[in-house]
């Protein structure tokens, strides 16, 4: 009974829980010319974030995580696929990206991306908050959930090889 009621609330929790990280460094890049030329384009922090405002639409997946090639292909996704496409074409554009999910009544993805001299810009679904001077990944997670009035219970910090980098209980 217990394994039923908490199997019903994981699904009920939708994007919102998703547990599913996808592991990036497995992507392997398609052929598709169309796909590569946009990801050749978007070479920049602000233009991958235009580029998601413009042609992403937030739709739950709270069994999965779709892969870049998919989300570009049906614009739809969740927080956690945002952040994954940002990691992708910033990774793919020799940025050091960072990927941070946050716990609390339920999960969140940001996407966090390393500014040379400036410090961090990150992502959340669709909203860019650009330079973050030399704010730690626990000040992001604070500036996020203040904003969001809500309050976590920690966050867990990956590089893009899916390494958990940092981690912390609050």
């Amino acid at each position: 009974m217990k394994w039923a009621i908490f199997f019903i609330l994981l699904i009920l929790t939708g994007c919102f829980y998703n547990p599913a990280i996808l592991n990036l460094p497995t992507f392997d890049l398609p052929d598709d010319k169309e796909f590569i030329a946009t990801i050749n384009e978007l070479d920049t922090p602000y233009k991958v974030w235009q580029y998601m405002e413009e042609n992403f639409t937030y739709k739950s997946h709270p069994y999965n995580a779709v892969n870049p090639y998919e989300l570009w292909q049906t614009g739809l996704g969740d927080c956690n696929d945002f952040s994954t496409w940002f990691a992708f074409v910033l990774n793919y554009h020799g940025y050091e990206i960072y990927q941070i999910r946050i716990l609390k009544d339920y999960n969140h993805w940001l996407g966090v991306v390393v500014l040379e001299d400036i410090g961090y810009a990150w992502l959340s679904n669709l909203k860019y908050y650009p330079y973050f001077a030399r704010a730690t990944f626990g000040e992001i997670v604070d500036t996020y959930c203040s904003l969001k009035g809500c309050s976590c219970t920690g966050y867990e910090v990956y590089d893009y090889e899916m390494n958990v980098v940092e981690e912390a209980v609050k």
